[in-house]
């Protein structure tokens, strides 16, 4: 049984063609090498990561950038809920490798 984050290779391939078409020429993908998300993972009480969309230069709007950040369970009046790891000194990460132009060659189903 997969789990609820789980997606197979046809769903994740159009989903990333939907997302190229729509953009045409812009980054399309970033990539990190595993000793930097091991990085925020590693905080106190993190949990898992978020993903924030970005730009660098809102005069550059195809130059498409992520920030990671951690986050961690939170409980509130009984209720769990997902915050941000995120104050100076903690680890957020941005500008993984772009493609294009460092895009897996030949394309593949998720690099169209």
């Amino acid at each position: 049984m997969a789990a609820p984050y789980d997606i197979i290779l046809t769903d994740a391939g159009q989903k990333t063609l939907n997302f190229q078409q729509a953009y045409g020429n812009n980054t399309k993908a970033l990539c990190f090498p595993k000793s930097e998300i091991i990085e925020i993972l590693n905080q106190p009480n993190c949990t898992g990561i978020r993903i924030y969309f970005a730009l660098s230069d809102p005069a550059r709007p195809k130059d498409i950038t992520v920030v990671i950040c951690g986050v961690k369970d939170v409980v509130i009046g009984g209720v769990t809920t997902i915050v941000d790891i995120a104050s100076n000194g903690s680890k957020i990460k941005n500008s993984g490798i772009a493609c294009p132009p460092n895009c897996t060659n030949p394309s593949n189903d998720l690099s169209h």
